[in-house]
């Protein structure tokens, strides 16, 4: 058994103050004759806000606050965060060339740190809710090379719930949630999986093919949370997310105020069925599917050339 042990210690002097004391404990076992390693770790981390307009978001509230000018808000600024977090994890050699990883983690955090966006700008703001509970489950396997096959696989799955109320920055937002919701940190499941295979005769240059597959089963989106909601977006907001109704779909120049047909919903995003839930039925991205296939190498010139010709770009760059 291999144990590690910590203590951090942190002493922020931001817009507001605080301290932190912050152990963490780690320890693996292996059992030797099985090839298994068992591992777990805790970890007490003190959160510090995010910098990106923070002065702004913790600016006083009659600047930013109720009836001011960037919208609704509290009227405290952004304050220090603490977490637990626990990890387990298990990996497990099978055979020579087959390595199997996984790991499950928890995150509970008390003043919980997140992003808001004024309308459709990119300017963004810190801001902070009462709690928030994150965790997730991954998975990795590896094939070593095998007489010039090489794989991995990469799966995970993640929740992310956020509980109110706000307990500081700027909140641009029309209806501030009141229930627990979900981020878009969060998605139900994913995957990664590459192949490569090289041609080891051909000595010279020993070129190599690969074969990718990516899929993502769709973030948490903000909006829309019904079909009504969308009903009431722009023209060219439901051009994006592809919006229909039978065999309409809208554009730019013709969006659809209305809709009495039941085969309706959007393209690129899933809008929730049935009761509107930001916890257990929030509006998601719509799944996909990324392939990719290659060929290359690793030494086309197959010589000192390939060296020089290198040094020249780097040079000309």
């Amino acid at each position: 058994m291999t144990t590690n042990v910590g203590l951090r210690f942190d002493n922020y002097r931001g817009i507001v103050k605080g301290v932190g004391v912050q152990p963490r404990i780690g320890f693996s076992y292996l059992i030797d004759r099985t090839k298994t390693i068992l591992r777990a770790s805790f970890a007490r981390t003190m959160e510090t806000p995010y910098n990106e307009n923070l002065i702004l978001s913790s600016a006083p509230s009659e600047l930013r606050g109720q009836g001011g000018i960037l919208g609704a808000t509290t009227d405290d600024p952004l304050r220090i965060g603490r977490r637990n977090q626990y990890n387990v994890g298990l990996q497990q050699q099978i055979g020579k060339y087959i390595l199997f990883d996984a790991d499950y983690f928890w995150k509970y955090t008390d003043n919980a740190y997140d992003f808001n966006v004024i309308l459709n700008t990119p300017i963004t703001f810190p801001i902070a809710w009462a709690q928030s509970k994150l965790d997730g489950l991954s998975l990795r396997v590896n094939l070593a090379n095998f007489k010039n096959l090489s794989a991995f696989y990469v799966a995970g799955t993640s929740r992310a719930r956020f509980f109110p109320p706000e307990t500081g920055g700027l909140f641009f937002l029309d209806e501030i949630p009141s229930g627990v919701f979900r981020i878009d940190h969060e998605q139900k499941f994913q995957h990664s999986f590459q192949a490569q295979y090289q041609l080891a005769r051909l000595k010279g240059i020993a070129p190599y093919f690969l074969f990718g597959w990516k899929y993502d089963s769709g973030l948490v989106a903000g909006e829309p949370m019904t079909y009504e909601d969308a009903l009431r977006l722009t023209p060219n907001q439901q051009a994006q997310i592809g919006l229909f109704c039978g065999n309409q779909t809208a554009t730019r120049f013709s969006p659809i105020s209305s809709c009495n047909s039941t085969p309706r919903g959007a393209l690129r995003v899933r809008i929730p069925v049935g009761e509107e839930n930001d916890d257990h039925n929030p509006i998601r991205i719509t799944p996909r599917h990324i392939f990719n296939v290659g060929i290359g190498t690793d030494n086309l010139l197959r010589s000192a050339y390939g060296i020089r010709f290198c040094n020249h770009r780097r040079y000309l760059a």
